[in-house]
């Protein structure tokens, strides 16, 4: 019985993760819930997951100089609040530690195909202006899907996060990491199944002019399948579905086409001024950097931002996750930064029989178009689904391991 709940209740947490925010779906309630059942069934046992993961503890080094570096900040009630959602991550490791000890991970990937499917549809149905699907006002949304323009052609799909850079992230990496499990699971139909989470996934990325996860998400797919199936019958199939996505009428009449051919100019008129701006900030104190929370407080003391905007996303962001991270933490705390996510890394020890494990294999394309997206998607440090999304990444290396009873030799 304890199984079964187990699945249910993980199934649920997994595929509710990007209507966190909407519909009332409170973050704190619904990260909280799954902790009911650890008390009932007398299986909370969370000092040792600390003591036994280095994962955890790299990130926990990471919060504790954030804890002490957030009482020199300009602002600490911002620092705080930034606290609050990064113990909220440790808090969402702990349950996923815990409860795939019980499930395993097959039910994690059933639920990525589900949410997969969901949000899909979803926002197939923004595209095209079903109205009732907008889940959110239209003045919540963000500038990015367009809705804030006159024209309804430069539309670009949300899904249930409200922000095109947000959605196009989600299905980028979900999407590819249920899309290359499928691919080395040597069975009949997997292949075909595989590239239809490959074409759908496309398809959800270009409504949503994710243009850096749309490069992400078909670089490592051509390479998966390179490195996996060997054969040349694969490539000619994702070149078929490509093209059709790439020229059917509705995609070429859409004002997103011209939003991936015009890449440069909005780079240099956009992303770049934001990322020396960044650098500015970081040169400012590039120990420690600005604070936990303070970046946007420290660009509206320099007049890059308006006050009106200093609360908006208390993380902040200069529009890469890896200058944020930098002018934010400087160079101490992007290093423990950084460290978390080699951490997990590391526990792949990629060697030529990793192509035989669906499970490293996936999470390890899954950490490849996480870190493209990184270069240039800042939703990744705003939307705490993203970060949830991250720590997935972060964690479930972690359980494949000690699967493979290793992990309590002190990985």
């Amino acid at each position: 019985m304890k199984s079964n709940i187990y699945k249910s209740v993980l199934f649920l947490y997994i595929i509710i993760i990007p209507y966190y925010g909407t519909f009332n779906i409170k973050v704190k309630t619904v990260l909280f819930s799954p902790l009911l059942f650890l008390v009932l069934f007398n299986d909370f046992s969370f000092p040792k997951y600390i003591y036994n993961n280095r994962v955890i503890k790299s990130f926990a080094l990471f919060f504790l100089f954030c804890l002490i570096t957030s009482i020199s900040s300009s602002n600490i009630e911002l620092s705080l609040e930034q606290l609050v959602q990064y113990s909220l991550y440790f808090l969402f490791s702990f349950i996923l530690l815990k409860y795939t000890e019980t499930t395993g991970l097959n039910v994690i990937y059933l639920a990525f195909g589900f949410s997969i499917l969901t949000s899909i549809v979803i926002a197939y149905f923004q595209f095209i202006g079903l109205t009732k699907f907008y889940i959110y006002n239209i003045n919540d949304l963000n500038d990015n899907t367009m809705m804030h323009r006159d024209a309804f052609e430069n539309i670009r799909a949300w899904g249930s996060f409200g922000n095109s850079l947000s959605l196009s992230c989600y299905l980028s990496v979900i999407g590819i990491v249920v899309s290359v499990f499928l691919l080395s699971i040597k069975k009949q139909f997997n292949v075909y199944y595989s590239l239809f989470f490959f074409s759908i996934t496309f398809f959800g990325i270009i409504i949503s002019g994710g243009r850096t996860a749309c490069i992400a998400f078909l670089l490592c797919y051509f390479f998966a399948s390179m490195l996996i199936k060997k054969n040349k019958s694969v490539f000619v199939v994702i070149l078929i579905i490509f093209c059709f996505f790439s020229f059917s009428d509705m995609f070429m009449d859409s004002q997103i086409f011209s939003r991936f051919l015009d890449s440069k100019d909005d780079f240099k008129e956009g992303r770049y001024d934001n990322w020396i701006k960044g650098i500015n900030v970081f040169y400012d104190n590039p120990i420690i950097g600005c604070g936990p929370g303070n970046l946007n407080a420290s660009l509206q003391n320099q007049n890059h931002l308006h006050n009106s905007k200093v609360r908006l996303f208390i993380g902040g962001h200069v529009e890469s996750v890896y200058v944020t991270i930098l002018a934010t933490y400087g160079i101490f705390g992007a290093f423990l930064y950084f460290n978390t996510i080699y951490s997990s890394l590391k526990l792949f020890k990629i060697k030529k029989g990793i192509i035989h494990n669906p499970y490293k294999i996936s999470l390890l394309f899954g950490w490849m178009v996480m870190l493209i997206n990184m270069v240039t998607n800042p939703a990744i440090i705003i939307d705490i689904r993203l970060g949830l999304v991250l720590f997935l990444l972060l964690i479930l290396p972690v359980s494949i391991i000690k699967k493979e009873n290793l992990l309590f030799r002190r990985i």
